[in-house]
């Protein structure tokens, strides 16, 4: 089995639709879908998936695929809200100083991201500040609706 198909079990649909974004949501991602990728997301991404629940897919395309927001049209929120279901939860990290707009986002995609990330910040820092003394960071949960950095 591989490990996209240990990801998504057989009674979890491949696409949720939240309609309150009205996106498509990758189940084994955890990311939203442009509309344009729904077609070919998981032949491309999940080919196993894809052969088996061929039929699934072409449903939640029928019914869901005219109903999605085009991307630029997703409203984002501009305020603490609650964390969309489905998709995954990051940690972001500021640098405690003034002004300084540093940052830093741990993937919860990517295994010892925060551990990268955390050094990061402690070298900005050290360079940047001159602080000497390891920080104490917390990092606040943020979400990214749509995996491609390029897309907001």
């Amino acid at each position: 089995m591989k490990t996209d198909e240990k990801k998504l079990p057989d009674n979890q649909p491949c696409f949720k639709y939240n309609s309150e974004y009205r996106i498509a949501i990758c189940s084994v991602c955890k990311y939203g879908v442009p509309p344009r990728s729904v077609k070919r997301h998981f032949s491309d991404e999940h080919p196993v998936i894809a052969k088996k629940r061929k039929a699934e897919i072409k449903l939640f395309r029928q019914e869901r695929e005219p109903h999605l927001a085009q991307v630029g049209d997703v409203v984002h929120p501009d305020q603490v809200c609650a964390p969309i279901e489905g998709i995954l939860t990051h940690t972001r990290y500021v640098c405690p100083v003034g002004d300084c707009r540093f940052e830093g986002v741990a993937r919860a995609d990517y295994p010892n991201h925060h551990q990268t990330i955390l050094k990061e910040m402690n070298r900005h820092c050290k360079n940047v500040h001159a602080m000497i003394k390891q920080q104490k960071w917390e990092g606040v949960p943020v979400q990214t609706i749509f995996k491609n950095p390029y897309i907001k």
